[in-house]
């Protein structure tokens, strides 16, 4: 949810607004090939679920496929299209859920990578953001050794 990550990578964007997306719960259950027990963002199907974050607004309809690469996509994600319900509205929009295969069980985020999730905090609900924040992490030096 960090913007300044999003610059960084070259890639342009229009608009950014909240966007929450019903039927997903978060999970950071996409395996780290870096940190050893560490684990990525990814968004698993449940009934009752809610997730929150950005809603993107991309220049032009290839814009999507920059972004792929950044994200693993076949291998490690797959992008796929989802309904967004933001400000009063719902937008089908693309996102990414992890491959089985690189999917793990027991793993945490790096305090590094949670940080980039915590700076967007603009776009998420104080309690949203405050469950966000009490998610035990890894510290890169010592993952792998919890």
């Amino acid at each position: 949810m960090d913007l300044n990550q999003v610059h960084e990578r070259g890639l342009e964007v229009v608009t950014a607004t909240r966007g929450c997306l019903s039927g997903f719960v978060l999970r950071f259950n996409k395996i780290n090939t870096r940190f050893p027990g560490a684990g990525h963002a990814n968004i698993v199907r449940q009934n009752a679920g809610l997730v929150e974050g950005v809603l993107l607004e991309l220049p032009d309809a290839a814009a999507i496929e920059r972004m792929d690469p950044f994200e693993g996509v076949p291998d490690r994600y797959r992008r796929t299209r989802v309904m967004v319900e933001c400000s009063e509205r719902t937008r089908e929009a693309w996102t990414y859920i992890g491959q089985p295969a690189w999917l793990g069980e027991g793993l945490r985020p790096t305090r590094d990578y949670l940080q980039r999730l915590l700076n967007g905090q603009a776009f998420l609900s104080p309690n949203y953001w405050q469950w966000l924040a009490s998610h035990p992490v890894i510290d890169e030096g010592v993952a792998g050794l919890a």
